[in-house]
This record gives C-alpha cells, structure tokens and sequence, in this order.
C-alpha cells in the first residue's frame, strides 16, 4: 500500500507500523486458536494506538493484511463508546466453538473475526482491557 502512494494521496499525518506477529501453524499452550497469543499481543498494541488516536481527534485508518486486525481496532474504538460494525467481506468470517469441534483442528482468527468481535470464541480473543464484552452487539 505504502508503494502505491496511498500515505501521500491520503496526506497522513503519522503513520504507525506494527511488527507483523511470526506465524506458526503449531498449537500454542492455553489456546486451541492459531496464533492465539501472539493475535493477542498484536490486537492489545492495535487497540493502543487506534484509542491514542480517537483521544487525540484523530482518524485512524488501519491497513492490514489479515482480518484478524478487526479486533484491535474494534478494541481501540470501543474505549471511546459503543460503537457499530458493518462487516463485508468474502465469507461469514463466523466460524466458531458453536458451529465447529475444537478439539479436531486449531481455529483460525481469520475465519472468526466476526463471531470472535460478537463475543463468540475464545475469551483470549473475545474479551478486552476497559471494555465490556462482546466488542459489537448482534445487532
């Protein structure tokens, strides 16, 4: 994006670049998600720098390469006050414990971020500093 000349045509006033957590397709202690805690690690910092932003009058525009990104910017967002989402993507994104077994694959927050953002799912990734769950109401 950043090649394309999109921080120049959208004149940015600051950007922020967060490390891209290490991928692994390897079971992690305490989670049956993929990249459970490093998601997690990564959402938290996220949510840090959306809310920093919303406290300063700032648009904060999160670019990123997985869907997973939706949870920290909700988190970030949410510190502000209720909020609302409108969610289009190319499937549901609403894969979770109630609609597939846990113990026969890990989960992958990619393909949950909707039902994790609902309160769906593990509460490593359901469940966030300074805000009541879910991050977005049903409805």
């Amino acid at each position: 994006m950043t090649e394309a000349g999109l921080i120049e045509t959208l004149a940015a006033l600051k950007v922020v670049d967060l490390d891209r957590p290490a991928y692994s397709t390897e079971p992690q202690p305490g989670t049956r998600l993929r990249n459970g805690n490093a998601l997690r690690s990564f959402n938290l910092a996220l949510a840090e720098v959306v809310a920093g932003a919303l406290r300063r009058g700032e648009f904060p525009l999160v670019v990123g390469g997985d869907c997973a990104v939706l949870l920290g910017a909700l988190a970030g967002a949410r510190r502000s006050g209720p909020l609302a989402l409108v969610h289009v993507d190319g499937h549901s994104d609403f894969r979770h414990p109630g609609n597939y077994d846990v113990d026969a694959s890990l989960g992958s927050a990619a393909g949950m971020d909707l039902a994790l953002a609902t309160g769906r799912g593990e509460r490593l990734l359901t469940d966030w500093p300074e805000i009541a769950s879910p991050l977005v109401a049903d409805e």
